[in-house]
């Protein structure tokens, strides 16, 4: 990842303290600028505690792949993540030990209602690869999305780092 300026506003809206952070420039480990998944509200932050974003987004919103890559896992979570997909983001390589390779990004998608890519399914940006739902534990309609540095089980990051976005953060 090359970031190359961070910006960080604070704003007042209608009596709400609104924080806006704006990415100029940062690149997927197959160096694309990354696009956001889906355009929705942020309900639930990046956290210690939680490892994603959630972006809350009526029933059936499309979600994208932010950049090119290859569908590694699709099916069900029994831990609470419902309909789900990961996809690698791994220039040039394809082999069985990719999972713990360093220096690439690996995205997930949770709750969705419905998958519209299969594992080995090589994807590009901006490409349907699910829709928006609630399935698994969800108390509600919306897109758990996480992004793993260093491999599909490495350090989750903070989307916002990742994800180039303007004014209004809070609306994807």
């Amino acid at each position: 990842m090359r970031k190359v300026g961070v910006v960080l506003m604070a704003v007042t809206v209608c009596g709400m303290f609104l924080m806006t952070l704006v990415l100029v420039s940062v690149k997927a480990s197959s160096g694309q600028t990354m696009i956001k998944p889906v355009t929705g509200t942020v309900t639930q932050e990046f956290s210690e505690s939680h490892s994603g974003i959630d972006i809350g987004a009526p029933q059936g919103t499309s979600i994208y792949a932010p950049s090119d890559g290859t569908v590694e896992d699709t099916g069900w979570g029994d831990l609470g993540e419902g309909n789900y997909i990961v996809i690698s983001h791994i220039p040039g390589d394809s082999n069985e030990y990719r999972q713990y390779c360093p220096d690439e990004n690996w995205t997930k998608y949770y709750h969705l209602d419905s998958i519209e890519v299969e594992e080995e399914d090589e994807v590009t940006q901006g490409q349907l690869i699910g829709k928006v739902g609630d399935t698994g534990n969800a108390t509600g309609y919306h897109l758990h999305f996480e992004i793993r540095e260093n491999g599909r089980y490495g350090t989750a990051r903070n989307p916002r780092e990742y994800i180039r976005f303007g004014d209004g953060d809070d609306i994807w």
